[in-house]
């Protein structure tokens, strides 16, 4: 590849040590006389080091130079990055292609330039999955790290875990989908086969459904809550919903086929499925969103199933809490159904509605104003008269308890106490994302230090851990895991049980740091 001139970049940094600096030339790079010699690059080195390996520094090796008039740009998908002489890697950046382009110049501004695209390579976590009370780290060579409480899938020492593409879980078990379309589950449920062209995988408590590219799917697990389908036709399916017994798959014809548990929505004859655009789910009822409109519900009559009295149509969204439904409608109004909680809205009326946040026994509607108006049962929306709640851009929930995160990055919360909703004392500032446990609550702050609040034993005491530099928060039922940037997994909360992080830790850190070569306009 033929290297061209460049014209000379104004700015002037130091090279690191070593830089050549026309030393194949036996003169000093001040001595360079008015031969006007151009430069020549010869090497162009790229080593990591640093803290933890995480700086990346380039050596440029050249005749007829002057090293102080050395021009770098770093670059990741044409976008530039550093123009000194290193760059500090984040989480992200590692295993991407970063171009490194280069100008040597000398006293007779004449210069020439050269390129790299390296690959910082480690193999480190790239995300991490739960169950109720069991984690699973999915790491960037395709294996898999689990911790917490075996029964629901935190050991996996029995199943082959390698050459993992994908990784999905229930409230019990955990499903990994291989890149030789074996699929694998543990926890609760404990199979291996084979099932080739998935796209998708659901699952409800104890079974589970894959989506194949075809529109076929095919069920296991226990057979009473949807692991036996053989008695419907399952074929051309877009999408599929689960309560805890049951699933329900949309057709590309817009039709819904059910099947599981007959009281949790197994069973749709007394419902006419026809014309659907979405399903939606609570515990055990279904509720269907048709073109036109209106809404059929089945499935538990004690747990929301029964709308009878309530008129479905002009409905633009449906939203789910344990045992009851709220639909808003095109008219700005709302009609709502199930557990009685969900009708105690009479002293306040609800327009402009952005979202709905539920909990497990109370509603949180959203306005475009940055308002909120809160209803459900009495425990679980105490404070929500606070005037402080206002400005708010986005919600957060735990079981019983809400979070809104204001646009000035504070935070205010309300209902249960025993949920979450005490943070008196929680420095609750710069905050960036909220995540929760069943009681407690972690807030990721823009500076990657964590604040958290509610029960102890339940992730809001993190006194016992190091929270800064942390890029995400998972969390089970009970715990918190967080992905610190050095590639590192820390957890707080309740003790998993049977198999700690500490059991597997080193699995966790991330491997050394190889630079790969993928193009240059060097000769090798």
């Amino acid at each position: 590849m033929f290297k061209k001139n460049i014209l000379i970049f104004t700015l002037s940094i130091s090279a690191i040590a070593g830089c050549g600096g026309g030393s194949n030339t036996g003169q000093s790079p001040a001595t360079i006389d008015e031969r006007e010699t151009p430069p020549t690059i010869t090497e162009l080195e790229v080593t990591e080091g640093g803290i933890d390996g995480q700086t990346l520094s380039v050596n440029i090796v050249c005749d007829e130079c002057l090293p102080s008039l050395h021009v770098y740009r770093w670059s990741i998908d044409g976008t530039i990055i550093s123009t000194t002489d290193r760059y500090e890697l984040s989480f992200q950046d590692y295993n991407k292609e970063i171009r490194i382009d280069v100008s040597a110049n000398n006293n007779a501004s004449l210069s020439d330039s050269s390129y790299k695209v390296i690959v910082p390579s480690r193999v480190q976590v790239t995300e991490i999955y739960s169950t109720s009370e069991a984690f699973a780290a999915l790491k960037t060579d395709g294996t898999i790290v689990t911790w917490g409480d075996g029964r629901y899938g935190g050991r996996s020492e029995s199943v082959d875990l390698t050459g993992v593409t994908k990784v999905y879980s229930s409230t019990y078990s955990f499903i990994a989908l291989k890149a030789d379309d074996v699929v694998v589950t543990w926890g609760h449920d404990n199979s291996t086969f084979e099932i080739s062209e998935v796209t998708e995988i659901y699952s409800n408590l104890e079974a589970f459904a894959a989506l194949k590219a075809d529109g076929t799917v095919v069920t296991w697990g226990r057979d009473v809550y949807g692991g036996d389908s053989s008695y419907v036709e399952l074929s051309d399916v877009v999408e599929i919903y689960s309560t805890a017994f049951a699933f329900a798959a949309l057709k590309n014809d817009d039709t819904v086929v059910t099947w599981g548990l007959d009281s949790s929505g197994g069973d749709s004859n007394s419902v006419d499925l026809t014309n659907v655009a979405e399903i939606y789910s609570a515990r055990e009822v279904f509720a269907a969103l048709k073109k036109d409109g209106t809404a059929e519900t089945w499935g538990n009559v004690n747990a929301g199933a029964d709308s009878s009295s309530v008129e479905l149509d002009n409905i633009t969204n449906i939203y789910a809490a344990q045992n009851a439904f709220v639909a808003t409608k095109s008219d700005d109004s709302i009609s709502t159904w199930g557990n009685d909680w969900a009708n105690n809205f009479d002293d306040f009326t609800l327009t402009n509605i952005v979202d709905i946040y539920p909990t497990s026994f109370a509603f949180a509607a959203l306005t475009i104003d940055g308002s909120v108006r809160t209803w459900g049962h009495n425990l679980w929306i105490t404070g929500h008269n606070n005037p402080e709640i206002n400005n708010i851009s986005e919600i957060y929930t735990s079981r019983g308890a809400f979070a809104g995160l204001k646009s000035d990055g504070s935070v205010v919360t309300w209902g249960n106490r025993i949920f979450g909703s005490v943070s008196s004392g929680v420095e609750l500032s710069n905050v960036r994302k909220i995540f929760s446990t069943r009681e407690a609550f972690a807030a990721l702050k823009m500076d990657g230090t964590v604040a958290t609040w509610g029960s102890n034993t339940s992730g809001g005491d993190s006194s016992s851990v190091e929270l800064s530099n942390v890029i995400d928060i998972y969390s089970t039922d009970s715990a918190f895991a967080a992905l610190k940037s050095d590639g590192s997994v820390i957890t707080w909360g309740y003790s998993l049980s049977s198999y700690e992080i500490s059991d597997i830790a080193d699995r966790l850190l991330p491997s050394e740091v190889d630079i790969l070569t993928i193009e240059t306009d060097l000769n090798p």
